[in-house]
């Protein structure tokens, strides 16, 4: 891990492999769960620092604006296989105090019409959100706008794509707008 740290903080490291990088932590962490929680808090700060660069737009350079598309996609992957990491030792508590960063990240991401994000990542996302409602419920509800659950569900419905339109009125069946609600009254 020392080595994954070094190479997310130097600044001639190409952005490709950091792309790289902060898959591979994901994914390791989802893999040796307990044993990497002494190395959770710096890799989830480097993700959500990594949030606020995947928050640029790119109107001119279309090979910038792929790898922004890829590193959104990288971060909510990334998130969820914290989450299942935490979620398979008992430590899901530990998300809970970079929930509302991830959130308003996820916000930004939902409601600014000026990001094309592509639809695995707002599938992603709305995966993410429906398992911290099943999990964590009432400890997250003050972060949850059911707004912004709404217009999740709007932007994937526009995706065109049959299962993830699909997936999103599965979401609706089980009402989760509905859910949330509930939960913020309590």
């Amino acid at each position: 891990m020392p080595l994954f740290e070094k190479i997310l903080q130097e600044d001639d490291i190409k952005k490709e492999i950091k792309l790289d990088v902060i898959s591979l932590v994901g994914k390791i962490f989802y893999t040796i769960k307990k044993h990497f929680l002494v190395y959770y808090d710096f890799n989830i700060n480097m993700l959500l620092s990594a949030c606020e660069l995947s928050l640029s737009v790119s109107e001119d350079d279309n090979d910038f604006e792929d790898y922004l598309q890829n590193l959104r996609f990288t971060l909510v992957s990334s998130f969820t296989l914290f989450f299942y990491g935490l979620e398979d030792c008992g430590q899901t508590s530990k998300i809970e105090p970079y929930i509302e960063k991830i959130f308003l990240f996820y916000s930004a991401l939902i409601t600014n019409d000026v990001y094309d994000i592509r639809a695995d990542t707002l599938k992603g996302i709305l995966g993410f959100v429906m398992d911290m409602i099943s999990t964590i419920g009432r400890n997250i509800k003050h972060v949850i706008n059911p707004a912004v659950l709404e217009k999740l569900l709007m932007r994937i419905k526009e995706s065109k794509v049959q299962k993830l339109i699909e997936y999103a009125i599965e979401c609706e069946g089980v009402s989760l707008i509905n859910k949330v609600k509930f939960i913020n009254r309590i």
